[in-house]
C-alpha cells in the first residue's frame, strides 16, 4: 500500500555557520536531538535521520528543512536509517518505509511485519530492508522475507548496517553477529573477540568487507577477520570504536572513529597503508560539544560531512576539509584544543589539561608564562595528589598525577555508584569549558531584552555548559537557575556561575580505569575543578598582585561506598623559575605557601627563558583547605582555636624530593611512596627532621615543614618547640631544579563527603632588589586577606574593594531550635549559605537571592549544626539545634 502526499516542509533560514580548523559547522536551534543516520543524494542534499523529529534536509542553498508527520507523508517521526540512491531517498522508520522522489514522500509497508525498519540498501532493481527478525527484499512490486535465525532481530534501538558486494552477496549485522546472504542461504560470522558491529563498508578494490566494531576495525576477506592493528604499521594509530566508513571520490577510505579514552577519536584516512589522523578526540575546535560524531559521508566535491549527536543545545552538520585542518595532539594524554586550554586574562598565561596535569604541554615545554607574552615561565607542572586508607580493611587507595609519564590516574567525567563512569560518558566530558565574565553579562543583557540584540550569538561553551547530567540527579557545573526548575537552559534565563573575569571548568574522576601513574587503588572520587583569574590592568599599583595571580579550586566528592581515614590531600609543584637549574625553595608556615625563588640575584646566564637580574618569586598559596574532622583536638588552621566550627585544615606539611635514583629521598613510584610524601614523610617512610637535608641521617627534631626560614616562630611544625631559621641557604645547598608538595590532612572522608581546596599562584617581582622575603610576603597577605573577605570579585572594578571593608554582616536565623524549616535572614545584596554538621561535612549550600531564605531541614538528624553566611565583604557562623 502506498500513501502519497504533496507537502510544504518547514524551512528554517536562521542557519548558524561557524568555521574553524578545517570544519565548517552548520546548525539550527530547531534541529536538536539524537541523529541516527546521514545520507547525501546525487544533488548534494544532506539528509539527517532524527530519533524523534523526523527527517532533516540541508540543501545546496544552506537551508534546513524538517519533514515530519505534520507536514509530510512520512509514517513516523522516529527515523532509524537512510539510504540515498541517485536523487531518491529511502528512510526506515518505526512505522514503515518512507521514499522521497521529486519533492514527494510516499510510504511503503512490508506485509506481515511490524514495519519497524532499521536497515536499508538499494542495488540495481532490488530494495533490501531489515525488519523484525527478517531480511526483506522488494522486487517487481513484491516483498519477500528471509529469516537468518541465530538470534537476529532489530528490536534493539540502533540501526543495523546493510551492504552488498560485487557478487550480489548481502551483508548485515546484529550486535555481535555478521550475516551474509547468498543464494537464499545465510552464513554467520563473529569477530575473534565477539564484539558488536557498528559499521560495514564494501571495498571493491580489495573485494573485502571493512567492519567497524565497538573496539576494533577489521577487514573480512574470504570469511577471515584481520585486525587493522596487524595489517598496518603504527597499530596504536588504527581507528577504534568506528561508527561509520566511507570512500571519497579520490578513492581514499575514511573511518569515523569515536575512539576510547585510551585511543584517539576522529577522522582516519587510509593512505599508502598508513592511517592519517586529521582530527582528534571529537570535533577538535573551540566551539564544539563533548559528544561524538556519528556518521560521515563524502559528497561529489570530496568534502566529508559529519553529523553529531548533541542532545543539549542544538544539532548540526559539519563539513571537513583536510587542507584547512591543523592537528594539535599528544597521544599519551589525548591532548586537543578541546581539553587543553589557557587562563590568559591578566598578566599570567597558564595551560590546563583535564586529566590532572597543568602548566606544561606534556612534551617538555613549560606553559606558566609571566609576564604574558614574555616567553618566560615560573612553573613547569602542577597536580593534585590524594591518598588514604579504607577504614574497612586498612587498604591504601591513591590517585596522583606525576607528569602522566606512566599513564593516567584521572579521566574526564562525573562518576557515581549508581551511574559509574564509562568510556563513552568520559568522552562526552572530554572538554574544558572556558567562559569570560563579559560573555555572561552579554548573555544576561540578551535574556533581559532579546529584541535589542538581534545579532546575538550565544558562545558555545555557554550553550553547552554542563549544568546537568542525564544520569546524575544533581547540578554538575554551577549555574543561576532563573525559574528554579533544576535544569540549565540559557534560553530561559539561566547562566553559568563563574568566578573571576575568566574561568575554566572541568570535571574528572579516578574511577574509570586502573591507575597507571601511581599504581594505587582507585578511591572512587569525582573532582570538579575551576581555574580563574581577575584582570586589573586599569587598577592602581596596589592591585598589580591580583593581575599576577591565578586561582585554582577543587571540589572533591567521595562517590564510593568507602570511608577513608588518614586521608591526605597534596598539591605537587615543579617550579622552573626562568632558568630551571639555579632555584631555591622553601615554605611560609604562617602564609600557607610554598616559595620558589632564585639562588642568586641573577637568573640564568643569558638563556632566552631566564629572568636575568632581580628575578621574581613564585608562590603556591593555600587559601582554603578541606574541612577538618570535628573534635580532633588539633589547631588545624593555626589560629590558636581548637575545634572551632567548620575548621579548615591548612598546610599541615611541606615536603620535597630530589630526582630519580635514590632509595629514600627521590621520586615516588608506588602508592605508599606517594602517601609518605603527602603525609609529611620521606619516600622511605622516615619522618622529616628539622635542619640539614631534612632526612633522619642529619639528625634533628621531627618536623612538618621543610625549609620554613623564620616563618614558624611558634614551632607549629616542631611540636611547639621554636627553632632557629632553617632554609636552603643555612643548609648549604646548591641551587638547582626544585619541587615541593603542600599537604593537608589527616582527615576522614565518608561516602558522599565533599572537600574543597582553593590555591593561588602568586608571582611577584621587585626589579630593584633581590630579597625574596620582602618580595612575596605582602602580595600573599593581600591576596589571602581579600580572598577571606570575599573582596576579589569586585577588587578590580570598585575603589571600595581596594581597602579592607569592615562592613558588619547582619544575619538572623529562626526558629532555634528548629524541627522542619530554618529561616535565614540577612542584610546583604548577595551571598551564600552553607550548613555543616559537627564533623565538618557540608550538608547544604545555596546562593542567596532573597532577603529571607527558607531551608528544609526535616531530613537532618537531631543535633548541633553550623550555618556559614558569606556576602561580598564578610562571613559569619551561626549555630542552631535540630530537634
Amino acid at each position: 500500500m502506498k500513501t502519497i502526499l504533496f507537502f510544504l516542509a518547514a524551512t528554517f533560514f536562521l542557519t548558524r555557520v561557524h568555521a574553524q580548523n578545517g570544519f565548517t559547522i552548520y546548525s539550527d536551534s530547531t534541529l536538536s536531538g539524537l541523529t541516527n543516520d546521514l545520507a547525501i543524494d546525487a544533488g548534494n542534499n544532506k539528509w539527517l535521520a532524527f530519533s524523534i523529529k523526523g527527517i532533516g534536509k540541508f540543501d545546496t542553498n544552506q537551508q534546513f528543512h524538517l519533514y515530519n508527520t505534520y507536514n509530510s507523508a512520512i509514517p513516523s517521526n522516529k527515523v532509524y536509517c537512510l539510504h540515498a540512491n541517485g536523487y531518491k531517498l529511502y528512510a526506515g522508520t518505526d512505522s514503515g518505509l518512507a521514499v522521497y522522489e521529486s519533492g514527494v514522500f510516499q510510504t511503503m509497508n512490508i506485509p506481515g511485519t511490524s514495519n519497524i525498519i532499521k536497515g536499508i540498501f538499494f542495488s540495481e532493481t532490488t530494495l533490501y530492508a531489515l525488519v523484525d527478525s527478517a531480511l526483506a527484499l522488494y522486487n517487481e512490486g513484491n516483498w519477500s522475507l528471509y529469516y537468518p535465525g541465530n538470534g537476529f532481530n532489530v528490536s534493539s534501538g540502533v540501526a543495523h548496517p546493510i551492504i552488498i558486494d560485487s557478487s550480489g552477496n548481502i551483508y548485515f549485522s546484529n550486535t555481535s553477529k555478521l550475516f551474509k546472504f547468498s543464494n537464499n542461504l545465510f552464513t554467520v560470522y563473529s569477530t575473534p573477540l565477539n564484539e558488536s558491529f557498528q559499521s560495514l563498508f564494501y571495498d571493491s578494490v580489495l573485494n573485502a568487507i571493512w567492519c567497524g566494531t565497538t573496539s576494533n576495525t577489521y577487514l573480512l576477506t574470504d570469511g577471515v577477520f584481520q585486525n587493522t592493528d596487524d595489517l598496518y604499521s603504527h597499530s596504536w594509530l588504527s581507528p577504534k570504536n568506528v561508527k561509520d566508513i566511507c570512500r571519497k571520490p579520490d578513492g581514499i577510505l575514511v573511518f569515523n572513529a569515536i575512539g576510547s579514552i585510551f585511543s584517539r577519536g576522529g577522522i582516519y584516512e587510509l593512505i599508502n597503508n598508513n592511517f592519517e589522523i586529521y582530527y582528534l578526540n571529537l570535533f577538535n575546535t573551540e566551539n564544539s560539544a563533548a559528544y561524538p560524531a556519528l556518521y560521515c559521508v563524502s559528497d561529489t566535491n570530496g568534502l566529508l560531512w559529519l553529523s553529531k549527536y548533541l542532545g543539549i543545545a542544538y544539532g548540526y552538520l559539519a563539513s571537513f576539509s583536510e587542507s584547512l585542518h591543523s592537528n594539535y595532539s599528544y597521544y599519551n594524554v589525548g591532548l586537543t584544543n578541546h581539553n587543553f586550554k589557557f587562563i590568559d586574562k591578566n598578566n599570567v598565561r597558564a595551560a590546563f589539561g583535564n586529566r590532572g596535569g597543568m602548566f606544561w604541554d606534556f612534551q617538555g615545554k613549560a606553559m606558566f608564562e609571566v609576564p604574558k607574552g614574555s616567553g618566560k615561565t615560573s612553573l613547569f607542572a602542577g597536580s593534585l595528589w590524594i591518598a588514604g586508607k579504607n577504614q574497612a580493611d586498612d587498604s591504601l587507595h591513591c590517585a596522583a598525577v606525576f607528569y602522566n609519564s606512566r599513564g593516567n590516574d584521572f579521566w574526564p567525567g562525573p562518576h557515581t555508584l549508581q551511574n559509574p563512569i564509562d568510556t563513552l560518558r568520559s568522552m562526552q566530558y572530554d572538554k574544558i569549558w572556558k567562559i569570560e565574565k563579559w560573555q555572561v553579562n552579554e548573555l544576561c543583557n540578551w535574556q533581559a531584552n532579546p529584541s535589542a540584540y538581534p545579532n546575538y550569538q550565544m558562545p558555545y561553551d555557554i550553550a553547552t555548559w554542563p549544568g546537568n547530567d542525564s544520569l546524575i540527579n544533581e547540578i554538575i557545573a554551577p549555574f543561576y537557575d532563573s525559574n528554579n526548575d533544576g535544569f540549565y537552559n540559557p534560553y530561559q534565563g539561566d547562566y553559568p556561575l563563574i568566578k573571576g573575569d575568566q574561568m575554566l571548568w572541568w570535571v574528572n574522576n579516578d574511577a574509570l580505569a586502573n591507575h597507571d601513574e601511581s599504581g594505587g587503588k582507585p578511591l572512587g572520587i569525582e573532582t570538579r575543578v575551576s581555574a580563574y583569574s581577575y584582570e586589573c590592568n586599569s587598577g592602581t599599583d596596589s592591585l598589580k598582585d591580583v593581575n599576577n595571580t591565578i586561582f585554582l579550586n577543587y571540589k572533591i566528592i567521595n562517590r564510593s561506598s568507602n570511608t577513608y581515614d588518614s586521608l591526605y590531600f597534596g598539591y605537587y609543584s615543579d617550579a622552573d623559575l626562568g632558568y630551571a637549574y639555579d632555584d631555591y625553595f622553601g615554605c611560609d608556615v604562617e602564609l600557607n605557601s610554598a616559595i620558589f625563588y632564585n639562588g642568586s640575584a641573577i637568573d640564568g646566564t643569558g638563556q632566552p627563558e631566564a629572568y636575568g637580574f632581580n628575578p621574581p618569586v613564585q608562590t603556591v598559596t593555600l587559601l582554603q583547605g578541606p574541612l577538618a574532622n570535628a573534635y580532633d583536638g588539633t589547631d588545624n588552621d593555626r589560629d590558636s582555636l581548637i575545634d572551632e566550627a567548620c575548621e579548615q585544615i591548612m598546610m599541615s606539611s611541606f615536603t620535597s624530593f630530589y630526582g630519580s635514583g635514590c632509595p629514600d629521598m627521590c621520586e615516588p613510584v608506588i602508592p605508599i611512596q606517594f602517601y609518605n610524601y603527602i603525609s609529611g614523610k620521606w619516600k622511605d617512610g622516615t619522618h622529616i627532621v628539622y635542619g640539614g637535608s631534612g632526612h633522619s641521617v642529619s639528625g634533628g627534631l621531627p618536623a612538618s615543614y621543610m625549609f620554613p626560614g623564620n616563618t614558624d616562630p611558634y614551632g607549629w611544625g616542631t611540636q611547639g618547640i621554636p627553632q632557629s631559621p632553617w632554609s636552603e641557604t643555612t643548609a648549604g645547598n646548591s641551587p638547582g631544579d626544585r619541587r615541593g608538595i603542600i599537604s593537608m590532612g589527616p582527615v576522614t572522608m565518608l561516602p558522599g563527603d565533599i572537600k574543597e581546596i582553593t590555591l593561588a599562584f602568586i608571582w611577584a617581582r621587585d626589579t630593584t632588589q633581590h630579597d625574596p622575603l620582602n618580595i612575596y610576603q605582602e602580595p600573599v597577605r593581600k591576596i589571602t586577606r581579600w580572598f577571606n573577605q570575599n573582596l576579589l570579585e569586585n577588587i578590580c572594578t570598585t575603589s571600595q574593594a581596594i581597602t579592607d571593608v569592615k562592613k558588619k554582616l547582619k544575619c538572623e536565623i529562626w526558629p532555634n531550635p528548629a524541627s522542619t524549616d530554618l529561616t535565614v535572614a540577612y542584610t546583604g545584596n548577595s551571598g551564600e549559605i552553607t550548613i555543616c554538621d559537627i564533623f565538618g561535612r557540608i550538608l547544604y549550600t545555596t546562593k542567596i537571592s532573597n532577603e529571607k531564605t527558607l531551608i528544609a531541614i526535616d531530613k537532618f538528624s537531631p543535633g548541633l549544626y553550623f550555618v556559614t553566611i558569606k556576602d561580598d565583604n564578610m562571613s559569619m557562623v551561626k549555630k542552631f539545634v535540630k530537634k
